[in-house]
């Protein structure tokens, strides 16, 4: 065969064998799209599936769980609300993070006494339609100034009621009208298991609703740094977060059951569990700063053990049980009573216990003068003792209380003078008209507005000002509360910036 001939024959059968794999490929296709037997006799045009087909029982099941969600979001969210505390600090408490011999970071600032504002952002509950919010002491302790943003977006000034450091419970309130309320439920009722929802601003992730269980209850953390402080935390494992501090912890029937305080954590984030104090403990606490002006506490006059099978080897229990009686004062509820050191205190009007927090916690939310009654063990036998509480008078020493010294008002916070040749051409100006800024107070409105030293005001609302007379005529015109936009001239730029008048 000549080499043309044979050239001609392997491309025609290329050619072939392509053609080929197409007819194949398509003949495939062809199949896999029409694979299924049917039987054309059993067609019915009119098919269609039956509602909630498939399982209908599951499913039914859990869109009625998805909608008690969505139930509890509408019904509590609008309730919640976001707090951000302003703290003042200066370079000396910077000095305590950064260390004293930093030159490069404190030579930045002019003055060693400068001062500083941080904002943190934390919870509440608006628990009165007067205004009064709970949250955590942590949120609003040592502010200076309190915003709290509402649900439907309204802002407020907040007020401090009171604060309590031994329980971090503390008060709130804002003139406000029409505030959604929390309904408060009953955290002695609480079992482990038990789901619940947490609600909150985590990470200034706004209006944030989590699920999970409660994992345990009456947990003692040592979160809170007094030998008086008392802790019986809800614990959960609904995921609670920075910012989630003073919001509630909710129940599938919507009643708020604990304020969200406090996560154990190696990395200062969610790491599985969180802690809530008990509504029942957070509403006496509330109460007291309200119509007290302090906590009043109830106290029963003795120091605990915890129990352990030693203890109860020894007193003759046939496992740990309750609460050992170490000590007492004599002067005390207990000891006038009649309760002894080595008691083995069982329940407290007929509510079992087993840690000295549990004990703290219930004796927390109970008045002086009231009446409790105490099952003990004492060599061998049970027995009932009625005690009235006492109250605990360095309770007034440890309660931070709303008549602390109002600061007073910075206001404007605004020095300025007449801009003379030399300072103008000292900052590269070319004529004197305008007024050059010499002062402006910390955390003033001035402040606020991001004026600074050396700025040169040129006008006030469009209108010109060639000197200080005229600058504060045209400010003097502004209302308390009304904006004043001032253009602002530099060497090199010019722009405008917005003063509140206070």
């Amino acid at each position: 065969m000549k080499k043309e001939s044979r050239y001609f024959f392997y491309v025609g059968l290329v050619f072939i064998g392509v053609i080929f794999g197409v007819i194949l490929t398509n003949r495939f296709e062809m199949q896999q799209d029409s694979q299924a037997y049917v039987n054309k006799n059993l067609i019915d045009e009119n098919f269609s599936f039956p509602a909630n087909s498939g399982g209908s029982d599951r499913n039914s099941t859990t869109d009625d769980f998805s909608r008690t969600f969505i139930k509890i979001n509408k019904m509590v969210t609008p309730s919640i609300v976001s707090i951000t505390a302003v703290r003042n600090f200066s370079v000396k408490d910077l000095e305590k993070f950064h260390g004293k011999g930093n030159k490069d970071f404190f030579d930045l600032f002019r003055s060693p006494n400068r001062e500083f504002r941080s904002g943190a952002s934390g919870s509440g509950i608006i628990v009165h339609p007067e205004g009064y919010i709970l949250t955590n002491t942590h949120v609003v302790k040592n502010a200076t100034q309190l915003e709290v943003s509402l649900f439907d977006n309204r802002r407020f000034q907040g007020h401090i009621v009171g604060v309590d450091s031994l329980t971090e419970v503390a008060v709130i309130k804002i003139e406000a009208d029409d505030l959604p309320v929390a309904r408060l439920g009953d955290s002695n009722k609480l079992q482990v298991g038990q789901w619940v929802v947490a609600i909150g601003n985590p990470l200034e992730l706004h209006f944030t609703i989590t699920a999970g269980i409660i994992s345990a209850i009456g947990r003692q953390m040592r979160i809170i740094r007094d030998n008086f402080g008392i802790e019986s935390f809800i614990q959960t494992d609904a995921v609670i977060n920075p910012g989630n501090s003073g919001g509630a912890l909710v129940d599938l029937q919507g009643n708020v059951i604990g304020v969200n305080t406090a996560i154990a954590t190696r990395s200062g984030f969610y790491e599985g569990y969180g802690f809530a104090i008990p509504i029942n403990l957070a509403k006496a606490i509330m109460e007291d700063l309200i119509t007290k002006g302090r906590v009043v506490r109830a106290y029963l006059g003795i120091s605990m053990l915890p129990m352990d099978y030693k203890k109860a080897k020894v007193y003759g229990l046939d496992r740990p049980a309750g609460v050992f009686v170490d000590n007492i004062l004599n002067d005390g509820p207990a000891g006038q009573a009649g309760i002894q050191p080595e008691d083995i205190i069982l329940a407290i009007d007929g509510t079992e216990v087993n840690q000295a927090n549990q004990i703290q916690s219930f004796i927390a939310q109970k008045e002086p003068g009231k009446e409790v009654n105490i099952l003990l063990f004492r060599q061998g036998k049970k027995l009932q003792i009625p005690v009235v509480l006492g109250e605990r008078v360095t309770s007034r020493k440890r309660t931070h209380f709303a008549s602390q010294k109002e600061e007073e008002p910075i206001g404007l916070g605004l020095e300025v003078k007449n801009l003379n040749r030399r300072e103008a051409e000292q900052l590269g100006l070319k004529n004197t008209g305008g007024v050059m800024v010499t002062g402006v107070k910390p955390f003033s409105k001035a402040s606020d507005a991001n004026l600074f030293i050396s700025a040169v005001i040129i006008a006030v609302n469009d209108v010109p000002v060639d000197d200080e007379k005229e600058f504060w005529r045209e400010m003097d015109k502004l209302k308390s509360g009304e904006i004043g936009k001032l253009l602002v001239k530099t060497a090199t730029t010019q722009t405008h910036l917005f003063i509140e008048n206070p």
